[in-house]
């Protein structure tokens, strides 16, 4: 299914179409040397585009984690569906703010500063679908990604004190990078845990946090 963004963008075109006359001109002439490095650059602007029109999920990676954590479904999907939050629970979050006022709902907006393998960049996420308080799914976009998390909830135990969660990550690169995901498919999977052990780590320090002292 698209999702509405152009299969090429125009620099993509552009330089595909530059360089597919720069392989006829250097074939017409026999220079090999050129002739390789135009069909590389071609391979490299129109392949990807040509794999996602075939199939997004081959140039997308996916992972999922489930984790159990101590706080009420209602509690737990507060925290998770308003991303200004992530930096308190996820270590490849530097910071997040959320980009307008007022209640949670779908359109919600959020900007955030990530750090993975020693590399910053900015990511804006927004909140596509909403079922309190039970699932909430984002989309995030980056210069260089794209990702969708989808989170589902339900309780652990019969309290409600316990809520089990359900994290999928969706990641696709963006531009000539979209058919090299699969490099980093260890990578993310390891983003992934790293988030959900975050969680599990936040939301024990939450419970103990809120406990009163005992009366001596």
């Amino acid at each position: 299914m698209s999702d509405g963004t152009p299969l090429l963008r125009w620099w993509e075109a552009a330089v595909g179409a530059f360089f597919l006359i720069v392989a006829a001109l250097a074939k017409l002439h026999q220079s090999n040397i050129a002739f390789v490095v135009a069909i590389l650059t071609i391979f490299y602007c129109f392949v990807p585009a040509l794999m996602e029109a075939t199939s997004r999920r081959r140039c997308t990676f996916t992972v999922n984690e489930t984790v159990v954590v101590e706080g009420s479904v209602e509690s737990i999907f507060q925290l998770l569906s308003d991303f200004s939050n992530t930096a308190k629970w996820d270590p490849g979050v530097e910071s997040a703010v959320r980009l307008q006022d007022g209640p949670l709902k779908t359109g919600s907006s959020f900007s955030l500063r990530t750090l993975w393998k020693g590399s910053r960049s900015t990511m804006t996420y927004t909140i596509v679908e909403m079922d309190y308080p039970s699932r909430v799914v984002l989309t995030g976009i980056s210069q260089d990604a794209r990702v969708k998390d989808h989170i589902a909830l339900c309780p652990a135990n019969g309290s409600n004190s316990m809520s089990a969660v359900d994290y999928t990550l969706e990641v696709s690169l963006r531009g000539w990078r979209r058919p090299l995901v699969w490099m980093l498919r260890e990578d993310l999977a390891k983003l992934a845990t790293a988030a959900m052990e975050g969680l599990e780590r936040h939301c024990a320090s939450r419970t103990v946090g809120h406990q009163l002292p005992s009366s001596t």
